[in-house]
């Protein structure tokens, strides 16, 4: 009978990220290089190559969602967004960067609900919506800042 596997604690885990991991991720530094140089065609090519690596790269469907914002898809960019909540549905900058988007495009209760999510599962994001809330076209100016917290942190989700 072979011997039972180890249980999965930190003593136990390899010190060293498994291959796929280590090469999705060279790909996505390799991603970002070309996303500072303005080559985003290419950089969403190797983010897709590191998600068809390593598909539980929720920070790559991120970095796609933006990379198809500003390309002027949002729905594109939502569709990555979703996906990388659907790998961790805890991820906060998700939940952010797909706040943003749905509110640009006037969806603001559904805006507000991933608003809530990102700072309940980050609170230093805080500051960071307030700041989309009030920038984006269909921003709300908050002049009480007490009550956007009680509404971002207070709210069922």
């Amino acid at each position: 009978m072979p011997p039972s596997p180890l249980p999965n604690t930190a003593e136990n885990r390899p010190s060293t990220p498994p291959p796929q991991i280590k090469a999705a991720a060279e790909l996505r530094n390799r991603a970002l290089d070309l996303l500072q140089a303005g080559r985003a065609a290419e950089a969403q090519a190797l983010l897709q190559q590191a998600i068809g690596i390593f598909p539980g790269f929720a920070e790559a469907e991120i970095r796609i969602g933006n990379i198809r914002r500003r390309l002027g898809d949002p729905e594109g960019a939502v569709t990555r967004y979703r996906r990388a909540l659907a790998i961790k549905p805890d991820y906060a900058w998700a939940h952010l960067e797909l706040a943003i988007t749905l509110q640009r495009g006037g969806e603001l209760e559904d805006a507000m609900a991933h608003y809530r999510e990102a700072v309940r599962h980050n609170p230093k994001l805080f500051k960071t919506v307030l700041f989309a809330l009030v920038d984006q076209p269909n921003g709300r100016f908050w002049l009480d800042l007490d009550a956007l917290k009680r509404e971002l942190l207070d709210a069922p989700s």
